[in-house]
């Protein structure tokens, strides 16, 4: 078994009844007096660190009790395995009948989710009320009343996809959100 280490020196203050050597720490150590009495403990080594962190640091979150996290929780829940097939429009299942309020720009246009839906170039600049509907995929316009219309959703996929594919569909759609 091979480890990586990190060469490190620390020098640590304990009173006498308290002298303890890291368990991740593997050195020689010096101990030392003071004219004030004090004992210190001197290392000069290699501090492991293929050990993660979460393994010998402790936490100071509620939950952890100042306990390193694979301490608190020795026996963490497995996840659950990756669906085979997913709906990428399973989410107009819980936006259903959400209201939307967009400002209609010069050329008569809003943006929802980056997708541009002509409403009427005669509301420029006034803000519009749309409705989420999901059943029918669309989205209406209920505010203002005299133009009062449904818009087919743009961007619906109508159809379940292979995890793998779903997943590089989800990075074309965020690369151009990271840029």
């Amino acid at each position: 078994m091979s480890f990586s280490f990190k060469k490190i020196r620390c020098c640590s203050c304990y009173s006498v009844s308290n002298l303890f050597t890291p368990s991740n720490f593997t050195s020689a150590a010096c101990l030392f007096a003071t004219s004030e009495g004090r004992l210190y403990r001197l290392y000069i080594g290699f501090f492991r660190t293929d050990i993660p962190s979460s393994q010998y640091r402790p936490h100071q979150g509620i939950s952890c009790g100042n306990q390193p996290p694979r301490v608190a929780f020795p026996t963490l829940p497995s996840l659950p395995p990756v669906p085979d097939l997913i709906n990428p429009d399973a989410w107009l299942s819980r936006v259903k009948g959400q209201h939307l309020v967009r400002r209609v720009n010069r050329q008569g246009f809003v943006k929802v989710d980056f997708y541009p839906y002509y409403i009427s170039s005669r509301l420029a600049g006034q803000s519009v009320t749309l409705s989420l509907q999901d059943k029918e995929q669309e989205l209406q316009v209920v505010y203002p009343q005299e133009y009062r219309r449904s818009l087919p959703l743009k961007g619906l996929h109508q159809r379940t996809l292979p995890y793998q594919e779903y997943l590089a569909l989800m990075q074309c759609e965020a690369s151009p959100l990271t840029r």
